[in-house]
């Protein structure tokens, strides 16, 4: 059974119409037990039913693969969004901007990519395309931000260094 962190990304990919899989990126400053495990949560009953939705059974795709495609994919999403961040901030104005988190519609679903606080980042995806055209998917993720953000600010960080170990 997952707890902290690990409870948090679980309970994220749990909601109906939004997120099937989340994984939570700890910034590598903060300390080496975070270089090699980073805790993740899959949905794969959802998963399994929105790949029958879409015919992708039949080209032999498993929620399993697709998994793998997501975690393969924070590498090079991580990359396209630590470029982004590490642009000048773009109003007129003189008023400070930061770019806090991307989303990526795909031709089916879309990608999350956003920062934690101070903390790290959090990735996360979805193959249901009705909840990113209304937002949902966006609103769940902003809240495991949130809720993730909060759990390592009242503990400062020692929930993080527990999930990595779970």
């Amino acid at each position: 059974m997952p707890s902290g962190i690990g409870l948090l990304l679980q309970r994220t990919v749990d909601l109906s119409d939004g997120l099937q899989f989340a994984i939570f990126v700890p910034d590598r400053r903060l300390g080496k037990a975070f270089s090699d495990v980073w805790p993740h949560a899959a949905n794969l009953r959802a998963i399994e039913a929105l790949i029958r939705l879409h015919g992708l059974e039949a080209l032999g795709h498993t929620a399993e693969r697709q998994v793998e495609i997501w975690q393969q994919s924070v590498a090079p999403v991580a990359n396209f969004f630590s470029k982004l961040w590490s642009l000048e901030p773009l109003e007129a104005d003189g008023a400070p901007s930061s770019l806090t988190r991307v989303v990526l519609d795909a031709e089916v679903g879309g990608l999350f990519y956003g920062t934690v606080g101070s903390y790290g980042w959090l990735f996360a995806a979805t193959l249901d395309q009705q909840p990113l055209n209304t937002g949902l998917a966006e609103q769940h993720f902003a809240v495991a931000v949130k809720h993730i953000a909060g759990a390592l600010d009242e503990t400062k960080g020692s929930k993080v260094r527990k999930a990595a170990h779970d």
